[in-house]
């Protein structure tokens, strides 16, 4: 699947209204043997998740 323009950046704003920002990520190359996503595929990427600020999640308290 080829990420539909806008898709990052509707990924970012949802994360935004969660206090977590979009760190980075990358694509495996087809030669690699990634990770079974939840579907038991393997993923074609992975994003980089992390909290934005130095408060901590309250959450994770």
């Amino acid at each position: 699947m080829i990420a539909r323009r806008g898709m990052i950046e509707e990924i970012t704003a949802a994360l935004g209204a969660n206090g977590l920002i979009l760190r980075g990520g990358f694509v495996f190359p087809g030669d690699e043997d990634a990770p079974h996503g939840t579907s038991g595929a393997p993923a074609r990427s992975v994003l980089l998740v992390g909290q934005a600020g130095e408060a901590p999640l309250p959450h994770f308290l």
